[in-house]
């Protein structure tokens, strides 16, 4: 009995040694080599949206406000009054400089008989003349000072920001309206100088705006000559039609400009990369010798011609799983299957 025993403990010991040793079955992949391509160079830039032109209009003289014709946010057109003065005092010195200029003229009539007749020297006659000049200039200043007293848009476009109302005491020359113009719209950026001299006005842009979840065609107008002695970057300016007038000044935009250069990229599938919880970007690269996955942080640089671009983690050659992967982790067994391309 204690020798049947004995060999029962131990066959017991070898089936559980059996399962101990168990090894997980091979997960079953698709790998595709990491590419090496030739693109042309891409800037980013951030910037913001403005109006093509953004113009202050006050009025020239001052006085009260009378009537405010325009709505903030509303359309203008070039032209259009936008507030209106009281004109009382203004007209009452169009009125005395015009009676001023009538009194001159009739004095130079005169006078001109009497130089006619020889009773006038020509000293005498010129001073009459003078006097006719400054009395017509006096009296056309006193009409502009009328005509000044309805503030007119100098643009068509929308009204940003009225700052009067009726009643209102003014200076001259006080900002009180803002317009901006309706047509193409402009994006400010600042590129790095190691950037700058793969610029180039012309040069076509794609232009990301988050808030409208769309992208828009655009161009370089122009490229700074010199750099911000603070950043160390320059200006570019960009132009995008707007005909549907869906841009609007003080939106965030992302641009991609396409260079000419040429430069080296490693891309790889967008389903090769996996992020995990904390954000983290990585990639599964297979080991064809010893049939194993193994994880690998990588960081990513943006889009490329053939899926997602790698800017470190990788070599060119390398196999990246591109199938298979939820179902991996580090180091697990693996039988390989080519993508099929």
């Amino acid at each position: 009995m204690l020798l049947a025993g004995g060999l029962m403990g131990c066959h017991s010991g070898s089936e559980t040694t059996g399962e101990s040793t168990a090894q997980p079955a091979a997960v079953a992949v698709i790998t595709q080599p990491v590419q090496q391509l030739t693109q042309r160079h891409t800037v980013a830039l951030s910037g913001a949206l403005e109006a093509d032109k953004t113009v202050d209009v006050g009025f020239q003289i001052g006085g009260r406000v009378s009537r405010v014709e325009v709505e903030e946010g509303g359309r203008v057109r070039q032209g259009q009054v936008l507030a209106r003065l009281d004109p009382g005092s203004y007209r009452f010195a169009l009125d005395a400089a015009t009676a001023t200029l009538a009194r001159a003229q009739d004095e130079y009539g005169r006078l001109q008989l009497m130089y006619d007749r020889g009773s006038l020297t020509p000293s005498d006659l010129e001073a009459a003349r003078t006097a006719v000049a400054q009395a017509r200039a006096q009296q056309q200043q006193a009409s502009k000072n009328v005509r000044d007293g309805q503030l007119r848009a100098p643009i068509s476009g929308r009204l940003a920001r009225r700052g009067t109302d009726p009643g209102e005491l003014v200076g001259p020359g006080t900002p009180l309206f803002t317009i901006v113009s309706d047509g193409r719209i402009v994006v400010r950026a600042a590129v790095p100088e190691a950037e700058v001299g793969a610029l180039r006005p012309g040069l076509a842009a794609r232009v990301a705006v988050p808030a409208l979840d769309s992208t828009f065609a655009g161009r370089v107008e122009a490229v700074g000559a010199v750099a911000d002695p603070a950043s160390r970057t320059y200006a570019v300016k960009i132009t995008l039609p707007n005909p549907q007038g869906r841009l609007r000044p003080g939106m965030i935009a992302e641009v991609r400009l396409a260079t000419a250069r040429p430069e080296q990229v490693l891309a790889v599938p967008g389903e090769a990369v996996v992020r995990d919880a904390d954000q983290l970007t990585y990639v599964f690269v297979a080991d064809a010798a010893r049939r194993q996955a193994f994880r690998r942080r990588v960081q990513v640089g943006g889009v490329a011609e053939a899926g997602v671009r790698i800017a470190s983690g990788l070599r060119a050659g390398e196999l990246v799983v591109v199938g298979g992967q939820q179902r991996l982790r580090d180091g697990a067994s693996i039988t390989l299957t080519p993508a099929v391309r």
